[in-house]
């Protein structure tokens, strides 16, 4: 997606899911009373994106990912918890969308 696609789709966004990391940085376009829902890995929790948030006056919420089956061979298949996959509970996702009103 190019520079400028990424700047319109975030600007013109109501609701933005999506895994914690550098994409986010584009919340910077976002207008005030964007939610956001930032979705993390249960080992790597950061409130960067939060506090970015707080000061452009988004809703900021976020979704803790569950942790996968293969949990004791988790530090051979990542070698850093910044690149593991998330995986989400969609009841869980759906319940947050409920609570915060876009269900």
């Amino acid at each position: 997606m190019s520079l400028e696609n990424q700047i319109a789709t975030f600007a013109h966004a109501k609701i933005i899911v999506a895994p914690h990391g550098s994409g986010l940085t584009n919340i910077v376009f976002c207008n005030p009373g964007t939610k956001v829902i930032e979705l993390f890995s249960p080992h790597y929790l950061r409130y960067y994106y939060w506090h970015i948030s707080q000061l452009l006056g988004l809703e900021h919420y976020f979704l803790i990912g569950e942790t996968f089956s293969c949990y004791p061979i988790r530090n051979i298949m990542y070698e850093s918890s910044l690149v593991e996959d998330i995986l989400v509970n969609l009841d869980s996702l759906n319940q947050m969308f409920k609570v915060i009103g876009i269900a």
